[in-house]
């Protein structure tokens, strides 16, 4: 069994970095560059704000969870015995954890701790579907697929925003508020990084702008149908920071399209080193994202020309 596991993450190791080089970086790299970002968006977020402590352990859950994903444990099951099976998602989830877990006892972060501890402990023994037994409505079939697909491993971080919204307003903390709207926004980025079958775009009778604008139509109300109540609440709790609130929103939805026009000036090729340099830029600074969408757009629609003329 030993041997298996070895191959196994071996395998991921080989695979990591390959796309680390269609990305455009070297592995060696990225070996070194996700530790460094790692360790100081721990400190960061480890500070003794207990709101920001508790919020720390979203992004392990959220990894958790998608790791979880019941179609790649069925192929495991499949190719693996019973006990390597096991084996091998535990070790997979606690690699994950540990870096968190590590770094909240170098923090002193004990109760944080014990509840992400035990809950990678419980996600390893349990099946994601069993966790709940009621299949969640949606409103996004009308149009698929990127909001049917995103939403089912989002959930979860959806709802944990409404309830970090609910905390904000409970201790008067109106910058957690606006953190978590904003946030709920960026979060339909996620279900625009990968390039769809070309026959996805091809069954569309429209031409190349029509077919990009659409796609932003989509995203812009779908996410505005998630966000609009959160939004609500926060302008209602801290209505002197509403313009602000507002802004940043719009800030957001901005990314949001440029992320989409971006995601069509590579296809079907995947986002490239450059092109998340300049979105990073548009997202520190979103006034670049008046520059930047314009150029992207156009760039896009030139690449979808032969697919869609």
């Amino acid at each position: 069994m030993k041997e298996i596991i070895q191959e196994h993450f071996k395998i991921h190791r080989t695979r990591f970095e390959r796309a680390s080089l269609e990305f455009g970086l070297d592995p060696w790299v990225s070996y070194v560059l996700i530790p460094i970002l790692f360790i100081g968006m721990s400190f960061l977020l480890l500070s003794k704000d207990i709101l920001t402590q508790w919020s720390y352990i979203i992004p392990p859950v959220f990894i958790l969870f998608i790791l979880s994903n019941p179609a790649r444990l069925r192929f495991y099951k499949q190719i693996y015995s019973e006990s390597t099976f096991k084996t091998i998602r535990t070790f997979e989830n606690f690699i994950v954890a540990i870096p968190f877990l590590f770094f909240m006892l170098f923090k002193a972060v004990y109760l944080p701790f014990i509840v992400l501890f035990l809950a990678t402990i419980y996600i390893s023994i349990k099946n994601r579907n069993d966790w709940f037994s009621v299949a969640l409505p949606t409103p996004f079939y009308r149009f698929p697929f990127e909001f049917t697909s995103g939403f089912r491993y989002s959930w979860i971080l959806i709802i944990g925003l409404y309830i970090l919204v609910i905390i904000a307003w409970s201790v008067n903390n109106e910058a957690l508020g606006k953190v978590s709207v904003i946030t709920l926004c960026l979060s339909s980025t996620l279900y625009y990084q990968n390039p769809e079958s070309e026959y996805f775009i091809w069954i569309h009778n429209m031409d190349s702008s029509s077919f990009i604008q659409h796609k932003i139509k989509i995203a812009l109300n779908y996410t505005l149908l998630l966000a609009t109540l959160m939004l609500l609440l926060v302008i209602l709790a801290w209505p002197s920071y509403a313009l602000w609130t507002i802004l940043g929103v719009l800030c957001a939805l901005l990314f949001l399209a440029t992320t989409i026009v971006a995601k069509y000036t590579m296809y079907p090729q995947i986002f490239n080193l450059p092109l998340v340099i300049a979105l990073s830029l548009g997202f520190v600074a979103p006034p670049v994202l008046l520059i930047l969408f314009p150029y992207l757009y156009n760039k896009a629609v030139k690449n979808l020309n032969p697919i869609l003329s």
